[in-house]
């Protein structure tokens, strides 16, 4: 009778024990639940995004408008006003390669080696203080355009300066033309945020 006694104290403290273990899990669980949904409201995960889509331009700040007028000097200065929001590439162009003789057309090829003084070759300076960046090119290298890389500064609302030089005057009498192109866009690789 002994040996049934204690078999039925076993199992009811085994079951006893069993429901503590139970009831001692299950309130862990409830606790890291409550735990985690209290501390999901304490704390906040938010990603943030945005685009600025990338803008430059160029224009004339002259009184001149859009004309330089070497009749009676050599050298003419325009100030230019950029605004571009990423670092900035500048393509420079001229359409005859120099200033060419109205009475020839634009059928003439020019040439360091074939200046019959019908054409009027010049240099191009473009200063932009704020970056820091100064270049030179010849109207002869301009004819297929010249990339400049103005470097990784941005610019935004600024001024750069055009100087235009011509070494000589032509021989020929006549009207001398061309046209400059400048172009800035964003450069390449520059992003937004």
């Amino acid at each position: 009778m002994l040996g049934s006694n204690y078999r039925s104290n076993y199992r009811s403290n085994y079951r006893s024990n069993y429901r503590c273990v139970l009831y001692a899990v299950s309130a862990l669980l409830f606790i890291s639940f409550v735990s985690t949904a209290l501390a999901s409201e304490r704390e906040l995960t938010l990603n943030l995004t945005g685009k600025i889509t990338e803008r430059c331009s160029i224009k004339l700040n002259s009184a001149l408008g859009q004309r330089m007028d070497f009749t009676q000097r050599r050298e003419n200065t325009a100030e230019l006003a950029i605004n571009c929001n990423s670092p900035m590439d500048l393509m420079v162009k001229s359409e005859n390669g120099a200033m060419v003789n109205s009475s020839l057309g634009q059928d003439i090829e020019v040439n360091h080696a074939n200046n019959s003084g019908m054409y009027q070759t010049y240099t191009t300076e473009i200063t932009i203080a704020k970056l820091d960046f100064r270049a030179r090119a010849s109207s002869i290298d301009l004819k297929r355009g010249v990339l400049f890389h103005t470097g990784p500064k941005i610019p935004f609302i600024t001024t750069g300066l055009l100087k235009v030089s011509v070494p000589k005057q032509a021989l020929a009498a006549g009207i001398y033309r061309d046209v400059l192109h400048l172009d800035v866009f964003p450069a390449t690789g520059a992003g937004g945020i």
